[in-house]
C-alpha cells in the first residue's frame, strides 16, 4: 500500500492519516539503520555516498565540508588524486586514462595530464599524456586512448618470417589467412592479389581483432562481438548497450508494426519480457498492455491488459501493467529484489563478465579495475598485462610442439620427430626463470622436460618412465614442485617430484576415464574431468589426494556427455572445459556453481579436444578442423583462428607469468620436512606422502619400505597393486611394447626385479620393481615360453622353450638341462628342499613331474589318467610352509594341490560357474582370478571355502598372478649359499641341503672348472646366432656335434649380416643395420668394412670368462640393444701359429694377434640366396681365393679367419671352408667339410665343393 508523510514540525493526525497536523512534540530523525547516513531531512543514504561530489540528500548535508560537516576533513590516500568534484577521491590510476571519471572531467583536463611526467620504461602519449608500458609501443594495437594512435605511430617495420604473410601496412599473420575470403589486413592487402575471391572490405578495428565479426555475430559499435539473438532482447550485452539501441522506440501512443520486434531463441527472452508468435518474437515490458499490438496473436495486449492492477499492487516504485498481472519496476540505479515488489541498490559487479578482473561499483554504473601487473584497456573492461614478456601459446599435433607468440600469431617449432605428444604444461624456474616444458609422448613410454632457449627446447630428458601408454593429462604443481598426471588406462592419477623422482599412485578407485587434468596450488585444489558413460563428470581433491568430491556431473554436461579438456582460470577462480559430444565450451566456479554456457553450436567448435584461458580469451584445440583457436573469454564471441596444422592438436597451454601466480605461503617449503614427498593439502597444511613400495612411519614424514605387490599379468601389461585394495598400483604398469602375453611371473628381491616369459613375443624378459630399463634374458631360439620359475636362493631361472627346459644364472649364462619335454605349460621350483616341478603334455596324458634342480631323478607326480580333471594346468605354486603344490586346471575350471609328502590331492572349493585362471600362495589364502566374472578372489588355503572378493577392475583375463614381498625370499637361503667355493658358471640345488654346478652353454665341465669349447662354427639364422661343434669329438651329451649349440642365446638381432671375431680379444662381432651401441663404460669397438673402410660401429660383450683357460671369472649379463639390434662377444680358445708358416719365412704377425684360431670358421647371415656383402673389394678378395692366388688381407681382419656365405637352394646342410692360414702374405684354401644340417629348410645355406664362396 501507501503510506502518506508529513513536513518537519507537523504530524499524521490519528484520525484522518491522510492529513496531517501540527506535532505535540520535537521530531527526532529516524534512525537509520547500520553502514547508512542519516541526512537532515530524515533521509537515509548508503554511507558509500557521502562526500562523492553528488549531492545524494535533497538538503545537501551528505556533502557538507563545513566545519560541522561530515566533508570537514576528506583526505584521499597517496595513490588517489585529490580532489574531483570538491570531495571525491579516485584512483591515481583512473586519471589520464581517457574515461572522465568526475563529473566535472578534472581527472582527464589539461591540468591533472599536462604536468604528468613517466617513468622510466614507459611511453607518454603524443594526445593524451597517458603513460603507457614501454613494450606496449608499436605492438599492433593502439593503448593511448580515443583518437589518439601515437604509441603505434613511426614504428619500424619488422620482418614477418617464413611463416607469416607480411601485410602492406607492416603488420604479419600466418598464411593460413591469406586469400581465406576475408580481410585480416588492415589494408586488405591479404585478399588484393586472390582470384575469384569476394574480400569484404576491412573493419575499422580498434581492438586490433583479427577478423571481423561472424555472420551469426552482432557486432557492437565498441567493435565487440555478440550472438545475433541477443539483439533486441531487452537485456544489453554490448558494454556500449548499442546491442539495444535502435530497437524501435516510439512514443506511447504511436503503434508499431509487429516485424520491429525482435524474434530470438528460447534462451534470449528473460522475464519480464513476453515471448509469442509460438515462440519466435520477444516483447519487452514498456511495450505491453500499451494498446498497441506487437505480436501477431495480440498476447502482448490481451488477458488482463485494461484492468486498474497498479491502484493495487505493492510495487516500492514503479508499476507496468502486463498480460500476466502488474509487473513492479525500478528506476535508475535499483534493481527488482527477490520479492519482486521491492527495489533494492543495484549490484553491478555481481553479474557475470561485467568486468576483465576487478569491478568497483557506482552509483549508476560501475567501474572496472585491474590488478596488479595489469592495466584497464581503452576499451574500459580488458585488462592488458604490464609484464614485458612475451606471451607463448604452446600446443603438441601429435609428431611435434609448436609455439605461437601472443597477439603476433607467429609461428615456430619448439620439437619435432616426435612420435606420439599428447600432453603439456611447463613451470618457469624459480632461480633462473627459465621456462621448462613438459610433454607425455604415448609411444616411448616417458614424460619429457626440456628448457624453451630462443626457438627450440633445449636440455631434453625423460623425467618419468613406464606405464604411461595412456597418459592424456598433465598437471605441474610449481609451488611444491611436484608433477600430476592421468593414466586413463589404469583409471588412476600419479604424483611425482618433477625430477621424476618418488613416483607414487595419488587417486584410484571410482575412476573410469579419466582424461584431463589441472592444478591450482595456491588452494591446494587438483581437478580431473572422467568420461564414465554412466555418470561423465569434473572431480575436485586436494593435491594431496584428499577431499575428493565431484563439482560438475550430469545433470549440467547431460547424459553421456564427453567433458574433454580443462582450464582454470586463476584470477577468477574459474573452471573451464571443453565438452567433446555437444561441442560447447563451459565454465564454473571452484565449488562448481554458477555455471554459464560461453559457446555452443558455432562452425568452429566441432571436437574440442583441450582447453586453456589467458587474459580476455579462452583458447581450445579442435580435431575436425585441425586448428588452434581462441575466443571471449565471457560470452564466446569473436572466434578466430590462431593456428592451422596438418595433424589433429591436442594439448595447449599459455606459457605466461600471470598463468602461474605466486602463492601467500608455501606449506611445502624445504619441502614441508617431508623425507620423500611434499603434497599440498590446503593453502596453509601439507601432507607427507611415499613412493612406491613405501610406507609412512608413526611420525608422519618418514617413509619406510614397504615392499608387499599383488603382480597381475594380464594380455599387453603387468600391474602391481595393494594386496588389500587391488584398485590402488604401487608400482609403475609395464605396458606398450615390452609386454604382449605374460603367460608366467617371478620376482628376485635382491635387484627388486620382476621377470616374466612371454608366450607371444618368444621372449624371457625383466624390469626393475619401481620402473625403469626393461632387459632381455633370452629371445634367440626362445619358442613361446609358457612357463618360468626363479630360485631366489640359487638365482637360477627356469624356463621352457618349445620341446626344451633350460636354466640360466641372472648374469646371463644359459644351459640346457632337458630335451623332449614337449608343451610344458608351467613351472615351479623350492629353493628351500632343491626341488623342480613342470607339467607338461605328451601324447599319452597330461602330467605333473618332480625333478632335482638338475632336472635330474624325475619322477610323476600325477597324471590325467588317474586324476581326470587334471587338464591345462597352469600357475604351479609351491607352499613352502605346508611343501604342497597348488595349480589351476583351465580346462576343467578347477584348482587343486597335491600334499608331496602324502600324495593327496585336494580340489578346491569354488563358486558355480568360476572359471580359474591363475592363482597364488601366500598368507594362509589362496588368491585367485575368476575370468568368468573378471574378479580377483581370496580365499582360505585348506579347502577355499567362503571366497571374499577383491575388487579389480578387469580389461581382460588375467594370465599370472605373483606376490612380491621380499621377506619372503629373505628367509631362504638354499645349499648354494653354502657352498665353500662359489660355481664357475650356474649353481643348482638338488636337495636341502646339497647343489651341482653347471657350464654355461658352449662349455665343457671338467671338475669344478668350465672349459670352453676348442673349435666352434658360428652362423647367423635371420635373428639368430648359432654356433655348433666344428668336430663331433668336442661335443658330449646329448645331440652329438651337429645338434649342440655352443652360443647362450643373443637377445634383440634383427638382421645379423655378418660376422667376424677378434682371436686376442676374444670377442665375437655382429654387423647389423643401423649401427653399433656402446658397452658398458661407454667403450665402443669399431669394424672396418672391406669396401672403402668404412667404420661400422659393432657393440661387443664379453660372455665368456675372464682368464685363459678355465677361466672363472663373472660374465655380466646380455644387453638390450636399441632398435631390437645387440652384438655379443665370445670368448674363444686360442692357438700357437702355424709352424708351416714360419717355415715359409712368414713376416712375423701383426702386433695383437699372435695367437691363432686354426679352423675357427664363421658364415655369414643365412638369407636370400644371391645376396652379398662386403662390398667390391671382398668380391675382389674371393676371385683371388677361388683362383689359388695370394692376397694381402683385408684391413679390419685381425689375420684369425676368412668368412664366407654359401648359396645353393636343393639342400639344408651347413658347409664351411676348413682354412689354413699361415702368417705371412699367403693363405691358401682346403676342402669343404659338411658341420651341421640346419632345422629350417628355407635357409639357403648350401654349398657344393667347386663353388666359390662370396666373403663378407
Amino acid at each position: 500500500g501507501r503510506t502518506c508523510a508529513c513536513a518537519d514540525g507537523r504530524e499524521p493526525a490519528p484520525l484522518a492519516p491522510h492529513t496531517c497536523r501540527a506535532a505535540r512534540a520535537p521530531v527526532a530523525p529516524p534512525a537509520c539503520p547500520p553502514n547508512t547516513f542519516a541526512c537532515r531531512n530524515g533521509r537515509c543514504i548508503e554511507e558509500q555516498y557521502v562526500c562523492d561530489g553528488d549531492l545524494d540528500c535533497s538538503d545537501g548535508s551528505d556533502e557538507d565540508a563545513s566545519a560541522s560537516g561530515p566533508c570537514a576533513n576528506v583526505t584521499c590516500a597517496g595513490d588517489q588524486f585529490l580532489r574531483c568534484d570538491s570531495n571525491r577521491c579516485i584512483p591515481d590510476a583512473w586519471v589520464c586514462d581517457g574515461q572522465k571519471d568526475c563529473t566535472d572531467g578534472a581527472d582527464e583536463g589539461a591540468a591533472a595530464c599536462g604536468r604528468r611526467a613517466c617513468r622510466p620504461g614507459q611511453f607518454q602519449c603524443g594526445r593524451s599524456r597517458r603513460c603507457i608500458p614501454l613494450w606496449w609501443r608499436c605492438d599492433g594495437a593502439p593503448d593511448c586512448g580515443a583518437g589518439d594512435a601515437s604509441d603505434e605511430q613511426a614504428c619500424a617495420a619488422q620482418p614477418c618470417g617464413a611463416a607469416m604473410f607480411p601485410c602492406d601496412n607492416g603488420a604479419c599473420l600466418p598464411w593460413d589467412y591469406y586469400c581465406d575470403g576475408h580481410a585480416d589486413c588492415a589494408d586488405a592487402s591479404d585478399e588484393r592479389a586472390c582470384a575469384d575471391v569476394t574480400t569484404p572490405p576491412p573493419q575499422d578495428d580498434k581492438n586490433v581483432e583479427v577478423s571481423a565479426c561472424e555472420e551469426h555475430e552482432f557486432q557492437c559499435n565498441n567493435t565487440e562481438c555478440i550472438r545475433k539473438e541477443f539483439r533486441c532482447d531487452a537485456h544489453v550485452d554490448c558494454l556500449d548497450g548499442s546491442d539495444e539501441a535502435q530497437c524501435g522506440e516510439r512514443g506511447p501512443s504511436s503503434a508499431r508494426p509487429a516485424a520491429a520486434s525482435t524474434a530470438a531463441p528460447a534462451a534470449a527472452c528473460p522475464a519480464p519480457a513476453l515471448r509469442c508468435d509460438g515462440g519466435s518474437r520477444c516483447v519487452p515490458l514498456a511495450q505491453q498492455c500499451d494498446g498497441a499490438a506487437d505480436c501477431a496473436d495480440g498476447a502482448d495486449e490481451a488477458d488482463r491488459c485494461g484492468e486498474p492492477m497498479c491502484a493495487l499492487a505493492a510495487c516500492s516504485h514503479s508499476c507496468h501493467a502486463a498480460p500476466g498481472g502488474p509487473q513492479c519496476g525500478c528506476p535508475a540505479g535499483l534493481a527488482l529484489a527477490a520479492d519482486g515488489a521491492t527495489c533494492e541498490p543495484r549490484a553491478p559487479c555481481a553479474h557475470w563478465g561485467v568486468c576483465a578482473q576487478g569491478c568497483v561499483p557506482t552509483k549508476a554504473a560501475h567501474k572496472c579495475t585491474c590488478d596488479a601487473g595489469y592495466r584497464l584497456a581503452d576499451d574500459g573492461f580488458s585488462c592488458k598485462s604490464t609484464d614485458g614478456s612475451t606471451p607463448l601459446l604452446v600446443f603438441s599435433n601429435r609428431h611435434e610442439v609448436r609455439g605461437v607468440e601472443l597477439p603476433a600469431l607467429t609461428a615456430r617449432p619448439l620439437i619435432s620427430s616426435l612420435k606420439n605428444t599428447i600432453a603439456l604444461d611447463w613451470r618457469r624456474d624459480p632461480a633462473s626463470g627459465a621456462l621448462q616444458l613438459y610433454w607425455t609422448d604415448v609411444v616411448d613410454d616417458n614424460i619429457y622436460r626440456g628448457t624453451i632457449v630462443g626457438n627450440a627446447l633445449s636440455g631434453i630428458e625423460a623425467v618419468v618412465r613406464q606405464g604411461l601408454s595412456t597418459a592424456e593429462g598433465l598437471a605441474v604443481d610449481w609451488v611444491a614442485g611436484n608433477l600430476y598426471w592421468v593414466e586413463s588406462s589404469l583409471h588412476q592419477i600419479e604424483v611425482a617430484r618433477l625430477d621424476g623422482q618418488y613416483r607414487r599412485t595419488l587417486i584410484a578407485g571410482d575412476m573410469d576415464s579419466p582424461r584431463a587434468i589441472a592444478a591450482d596450488p595456491r588452494d591446494g585444489y587438483l581437478f580431473w574431468s572422467d568420461w564414465e558413460q554412466a555418470a561423465p563428470r569434473i572431480e575436485r581433491a586436494s593435491l594431496a589426494g584428499r577431499g575428493r568430491r565431484a563439482l560438475v556431473g550430469a545433470d549440467v554436461l547431460g547424459d553421456g556427455a564427453w567433458p574433454n579438456g580443462i582450464a582454470l582460470d586463476y584470477r577468477a577462480r574459474r573452471l573451464y572445459w571443453v565438452d567433446a559430444r555437444s561441442d560447447s565450451i563451459h565454465c564454473a566456479d571452484y565449488e562448481g556453481a554458477d555455471h554459464r554456457v560461453v559457446l555452443r553450436d558455432h562452425p568452429a567448435l566441432s571436437h574440442p579436444f583441450a582447453v586453456t584461458v589467458f587474459e580476455a580469451h579462452v583458447y581450445w584445440t579442435d580435431w575436425r578442423s585441425n586448428s588452434v583457436l581462441r575466443a571471449d573469454k565471457w560470452r564466446g564471441g569473436n572466434v578466430t583462428v590462431v593456428q592451422r596444422t596438418l595433424t589433429q592438436p591436442f594439448d595447449v597451454k599459455v606459457l605466461h607469468a600471470s598463468r602461474q601466480p605466486p602463492a601467500a605461503r608455501n606449506p611445502c617449503a624445504a619441502n614441508g620436512g617431508c623425507s620423500h614427498l611434499c603434497l599440498i593439502h590446503a593453502p596453509d597444511q601439507r601432507d607427507c606422502a611415499c613412493p612406491h613400495v613405501m610406507r609412512l612411519r608413526p611420525d608422519g614424514v618418514t617413509c619406510e619400505p614397504h615392499e608387499k605387490v599383488l603382480l597381475i599379468a594380464r594380455a599387453g601389461e603387468i600391474r602391481g597393486v595393494d594386496l588389500e585394495a587391488p584398485q590402488v598400483h604401487m608400482i609403475p604398469t609395464v605396458s606398450g611394447a615390452h609386454v604382449t602375453a605374460p603367460a608366467s611371473l617371478a620376482f628376485e628381491a635382491r635387484e627388486r626385479r620382476v621377470y616374466w616369459a612371454d608366450v607371444e613375443s618368444s621372449e624371457v624378459k625383466s624390469a626393475a620393481l619401481t620402473g625403469g630399463d626393461v632387459r632381455v634374458l633370452a629371445d634367440s631360439g626362445v619358442v613361446r615360453p609358457r612357463a618360468l620359475a626363479l630360485d631366489w636362493a640359487a638365482r637360477a631361472l627356469y624356463y621352457a622353450s618349445g620341446a626344451a627346459l633350460l636354466a640360466a644364472s641372472l648374469a646371463g649364462e644359459h644351459t640346457l638341462l632337458l630335451r623332449d619335454r614337449a608343451n610344458v605349460s608351467a613351472l615351479a621350483v623350492d629353493p628351500r628342499r632343491g626341488r623342480l616341478y613342470w607339467a607338461a603334455q605328451d601324447a599319452d596324458a597330461e602330467r605333473i613331474t618332480q625333478a632335482d634342480g638338475a632336472a635330474q631323478h624325475a619322477r610323476p607326480l600325477l597324471d590325467s589318467l588317474t586324476e581326470p580333471r587334471l587338464s591345462g594346468v597352469t600357475s604351479l605354486c609351491v607352499d613352502l610352509d605346508a611343501d604342497r603344490l597348488y595349480w589351476v586346471n583351465t580346462g576343467s575350471s578347477s584348482m587343486q594341490y597335491i600334499d608331496i609328502a602324502t600324495g593327496k590331492v585336494i580340489t578346491l572349493e569354488t563358486e558355480a560357474g568360476a572359471r580359474p585362471s591363475a592363482l597364488e600362495v601366500y598368507g594362509g589364502e589362496v588368491l585367485w582370478a575368476d575370468s568368468e566374472a573378471q574378479l580377483l578372489r581370496a580365499c582360505d588355503k585348506e579347502r577355499c571355502a567362503a571366497a571374499t572378493l577383491r575388487t579389480l577392475r578387469a580389461a581382460g583375463a588375467v594370465l599370472a598372478l605373483r606376490v612380491y614381498d621380499a621377506a619372503t625370499q629373505r628367509a631362504v637361503r638354499g645349499p648354494c649359499a653354502a657352498r665353500a667355493s662359489p660355481c664357475a658358471h650356474l649353481c643348482v640345488a638338488v636337495s636341502a641341503h646339497a647343489s651341482q654346478c653347471l657350464c654355461a652353454t658352449g662349455y665343457e665341465r671338467r671338475g669344478d672348472a668350465c672349459i670352453p669349447v676348442d673349435e666352434v662354427v658360428v652362423f647367423s639364422v635371420s635373428w639368430e646366432v648359432r654356433g655348433v661343434a666344428l668336430n663331433a669329438s668336442s661335443a658330449e651329451g646329448e645331440g652329438g656335434a651337429a645338434e649342440r649349440g655352443l652360443l647362450p642365446p643373443v637377445p634383440q638381432l634383427s638382421l645379423a649380416s655378418a660376422l667376424a671375431y677378434d682371436a686376442a680379444a676374444e670377442l665375437l662381432d655382429g654387423d647389423r643395420p643401423g649401427g653399433g651401441l656402446a658397452v658398458p663404460g661407454g667403450r665402443r669397438l669399431d669394424r672396418a668394412r672391406a669396401a672403402g673402410r668404412v667404420a661400422a660401429r659393432a657393440a661387443v660383450q664379453r660372455l665368456g670368462r675372464g682368464g685363459r683357460g678355465r677361466g672363472r671369472g663373472r660374465a655380466p649379463p646380455v644387453l638390450a640393444g636399441a632398435g631390437r639390434r645387440a652384438a655379443v662377444g665370445r670368448r674363444l680358445r686360442r692357438r700357437a701359429p702355424d709352424p708351416a708358416g714360419a717355415a715359409a719365412g712368414a713376416a712375423p704377425p701383426p702386433r695383437g694377434a699372435g695367437r691363432v684360431q686354426r679352423h675357427a670358421v664363421l658364415a655369414g647371415h643365412l638369407g636370400q640366396p644371391g645376396q652379398r656383402a662386403g662390398g667390391a673389394a671382398g668380391e675382389r678378395v674371393a676371385a683371388a681365393r677361388a683362383a689359388g692366388q695370394p692376397r694381402r688381407q683385408p684391413q679390419g681382419h685381425r689375420g684369425t679367419s676368412l668368412a664366407a656365405r654359401f648359396t645353393n637352394k636343393e639342400r639344408s646342410t651347413l658347409r664351411c671352408w676348413d682354412i689354413k692360414l699361415q702368417l705371412g702374405k699367403k693363405e691358401w684354401f682346403a676342402t669343404v667339410r659338411h658341420i651341421a644340417t640346419t632345422n629350417t629348410a628355407s635357409l639357403p645355406v648350401l654349398s657344393d665343393e667347386n663353388e666359390v664362396p662370396t666373403p663378407l
